[in-house]
């Protein structure tokens, strides 16, 4: 297991190897962090997301794992529910049981840090 960290690692307190992720970036936005996901996404095999079903950075990091071909269990906080994403189609059925304006929400925020170099996700869900 390896930590991924920024400047600096805030929670080790197992005294993991931790790996530093650079960005051109000075401003701690969305790109900036975003940069340590995407690093994240590569190296896992699998991920575990805790989702409260507004948090951009969280959805962000599900498309990555999902779209590099990993599995992801995703724990939906407002349903109380585990759901296993394996690709596009079982991520919008999981965001066809989100508020629809909070779905596009974030994706107007996704696709405005896309704009800004971090990668852009399509959130529409199935159906629709």
């Amino acid at each position: 297991m390896v930590i991924f960290c920024m400047d600096r690692c805030r929670n080790n307190l197992g005294g993991w190897p931790t790996r530093a992720i650079r960005t051109s970036g000075l401003r701690k936005d969305f790109a900036y962090y975003a940069a340590k996901d995407r690093a994240v996404a590569e190296e896992a095999k699998s991920g575990v997301m805790l989702w409260d079903g507004r948090s951009m950075g969280t959805l962000n990091n599900i498309f990555n794992l999902i779209s590099a071909g990993k599995n992801t269990l995703v724990y939906f906080a407002p349903a109380k529910t585990f759901h296993k994403l394996s690709d596009e189609q079982d991520l919008a059925t999981l965001l066809a049981r989100c508020d629809q304006g909070a779905v596009e929400r974030v994706q107007r925020r996704l696709a405005a840090a896309a704009n800004s170099s971090a990668a852009q996700l399509s959130l529409h869900p199935a159906g629709r």
